[in-house]
């Protein structure tokens, strides 16, 4: 019989008290058992350092022929400034106060395109009177039927980048294969022939089998319409740093997200990634349909798309503000990203906040102020690792107000991810059917505040009859057993039978944030960053608020 979590049930927590106790996860990872994995691993350097205020050489758009509100395209200037700063090895393109255009024309098929190293596009500020680059008309996907293929304004892009994609990745040769087995949480992996890896190099671990799919699916069945795990099995694509060559084994920075049995068949690929991509300060506009109707063609789903980041690594976009878009931005097979300190307003898009195809990406101190909320909330999905979700919000008038701009795992093979810390309405996760379940293992949220109405979830409900197997939607999200803690605001109610970890249903936990907390327990103590950040965003985030007013 079906087990429900309810208010009976918040009774009879241990925790659940006045005030936030500390958690009995967090004791028991702290005394060394652990019972989740350590997401501590995300963000710009792996949270190790801040993002810099780079110095680097400056190239004004001015120079190159952009002229601010004078009502002419800019985009030309906008690209010949990028090559020149690219030609010098690094720079910072920089935009002045005022409106640069980059969509005057109809039909627009190009991104405006950056392959270079430590190239910064950096305005004067997202808030009033700062930089504004707008996008008049949609662009236009090279097949129009594929509606979420519409190229964003700014594409950065490594050479050769592609392996992330799993429809390319059979056009990449793998270098060697693992030869051994390896646990969860080790920073090593034995391979056939390691005489072509180096210090430095960053590596895409790869197997698709379906014998390794109890192995992230723990026992559950997915339904005969997911296609892709049935009938190849889980794809998974860790992507790695390499630290050292020991004979067979190399070392490698981050920490393995999942046990290798090299009898899965896991290979490994040359994974070539760009550092010090960068974007701040500057206020993107579009003119995005409103109302948003999804599916309803690509300039709907994604015609107005602003930035992507493809294979890049120590990258960041902060401090910026996203009105009337179907998109903001995309960490694409992306490392050590950071998205913080951003605001995405005007009317409904398709989405806002997403990282994919990577590892360790972090989505920080980020807002939804759109009228009801992106129909497509911050999103962890297809084969990312080790993805975090901090601090961030999507309220309306009050908490109580319906809206969108909840969490959303888009399928295709997500594990690991962490929402900590988080405010918004648990509604509206997408993905296609065959690529489901939108998430694996190992799906965290900490301490998550649930706005909007009540909501009941059962994150494995099959159909049962006939009619209900014709419904490719039915039961909508399907993620493997993902832990609560910390759960409260408007108390939605679960089936117990498919939740992982469940404590203080209805009570925030201590520590507050579980990334902050893990990340100083790995650091020996909390880096300046995280406060300095915190701070920082109070006066971003009031700007931002008054300038979408």
């Amino acid at each position: 019989m079906m087990k429900t979590v309810s208010v009976a049930f918040c009774l009879l927590c241990l925790c659940a008290l006045a005030s936030a106790e500390t958690s009995k996860v967090w004791k028991e990872w702290v005394s060394g058992k652990p019972v989740i994995p350590d997401y501590s691993w995300a963000g710009y350097k792996y949270g190790t350092e801040a993002i810099p205020e780079v110095s680097w050489k400056v190239f004004n758009v001015v120079d190159y022929g952009a002229v601010a509100n004078d009502g002419k395209s800019d985009y030309d200037a906008i690209q010949k400034t990028i090559k020149a700063a690219e030609a010098n090895g690094s720079g910072i393109v920089f935009f002045p106060v005022g409106k640069f255009l980059v969509a005057e024309q109809e039909g627009r098929t190009e991104s405006i395109k950056i392959h270079g190293a430590n190239i910064v596009l950096r305005g004067s500020g997202s808030g009033t009177g700062g930089t504004e680059i707008h996008q008049k008309h949609h662009y236009v996907p090279e097949d129009t039927t594929k509606k979420w293929t519409t190229p964003p304004v700014f594409s950065f892009e490594t050479s050769g980048s592609g392996a992330y994609h799993f429809r390319l990745r059979e056009s990449f040769v793998p270098v060697t294969t693992v030869a051994g087995a390896e646990k969860n949480g080790t920073f090593r992996i034995d391979v056939a022939d390691a005489s072509k890896f180096k210090m430095g190099q960053t590596i895409m671990l790869h197997m698709q089998n379906s014998a390794a799919n109890n192995d992230f699916l723990k026992g559950l069945t997915p339904r005969d319409i997911c296609h892709e795990i049935i009938d190849n099995g889980v794809s998974v694509a860790e992507k790695h740093t390499v630290v050292k060559v020991e004979g067979h084994t190399l070392v490698l920075q981050e920490p393995l997200h999942t046990d290798i049995d090299p009898g899965h068949g896991w290979k490994v690929y040359d994974y070539p990634t760009t550092e010090g991509w960068g974007v701040e300060d500057i206020h993107f506009s579009g003119n995005s349909p409103t109302p948003f109707v999804h599916h309803k063609d690509y300039i709907h789903d994604s015609g107005y798309f602003a930035v992507e980041m493809v294979q890049g690594k120590n990258g960041w976009i902060r401090r910026c503000r996203f009105t009337n878009l179907s998109h903001a931005c995309f960490a694409t097979g992306c490392m050590a990203t950071s998205f913080l300190m951003n605001t995405v307003d005007g009317h409904q898009g398709h989405g806002n906040f997403n990282t994919k195809w990577g590892y360790g990406n972090l989505i920080g101190l980020c807002q939804d102020l759109s009228d009801i909320g992106s129909f497509h909330g911050c999103g962890i999905s297809h084969e990312h690792v080790g993805g975090v979700i901090w601090r961030y919000e999507s309220v309306g008038e009050t908490k109580q107000t319906p809206r969108c701009g909840g969490p959303d795992f888009h399928a295709q093979f997500p594990y690991c991810s962490l929402w900590d810390a988080s405010v918004a309405n648990l509604r509206n996760n997408g993905g296609a059917s065959f690529l489901q379940p939108n998430h694996l293992v190992d799906l965290t949220f900490w301490n998550f505040e649930q706005i909007g109405e009540k909501i009941h979830h059962d994150y494995w409900n099959m159909p049962k009859t006939a009619e209900e197997k014709k419904n490719m939607y039915f039961g909508k999200t399907k993620i493997v057993y993902p832990n609560y803690i910390g759960f409260h605001g408007v108390m939605s109610t679960f089936n117990e039978d498919h939740l992982g970890i469940v404590e203080s249903y209805g009570t925030p936990v201590e520590p507050e944030s579980l990334y902050e907390a893990q990340l100083a327990q790995r650091l020996g103590g909390a880096p300046a960053w995280v406060a300095d950040a915190k701070a920082a965003w109070k006066k971003v985030k009031a700007i931002h608020r008054e300038a979408g007013q």
